[in-house]
């Protein structure tokens, strides 16, 4: 093993330490806990307590909470069924009466609902709320005369692509 080989070794060792040993930070959609963790594809994310880097949006978790929404559902799909059933129910076109502002209003809460549900707009990817994070303390080796990328599996040139050796 040379010296430089050594030299990278502690480096990488000393950054992945610094990283993994960083405070949760909020996530600065939900507020969540997230803390870094290694991803199958060999980099770094954000995870919340569970291992999830998803969440549910802040304005739809009250949906998910049966004692929170006024339907009683615990899912977003099941406040949306709800909502169907109840204008199936209250259908202006067969009693032949005008509408009420309750329905109205839940005509325009199904419509803006199952438009968000459909497009898969009902959560959000954690992004840590990085707003006063302490800078890494280590400097990471050149190549290509750019700063080389930390990835759990070792230093790897941001330019080129190569694992820096011994890293």
């Amino acid at each position: 093993m040379t010296a430089r080989t050594a030299e990278l070794d502690g480096l990488h060792a000393a950054a992945v330490a610094g990283l993994m040993a960083a405070p949760d930070r909020p996530c600065s959609l939900c507020g969540v806990p997230l803390h870094t963790t290694a991803l199958p594809d060999d980099t770094y994310g954000v995870a919340d307590w569970t291992g999830s880097r998803t969440g549910t949006d802040p304005d739809l978790a009250p949906l998910c909470d049966p004692a929170a929404n006024w339907l009683g559902a615990s899912n977003p799909y099941a406040y949306l069924a709800r909502l169907a059933r109840l204008l199936d129910e209250a259908d202006p076109g067969s009693k032949k009466t005008q509408t009420t502002w309750l329905y109205e209003r839940t005509v325009r809460e199904y419509a803006a609902l199952k438009v968000r549900l459909d497009m898969g707009l009902s959560f959000h990817y954690h992004q840590e709320d990085r707003a006063g994070a302490p800078r890494s303390l280590v400097v990471p080796p050149y190549h290509c005369s750019w700063p080389a990328h930390l990835r759990p599996s070792g230093w790897y040139c941001r330019e080129c692509k190569v694992r820096l050796p011994g890293a």
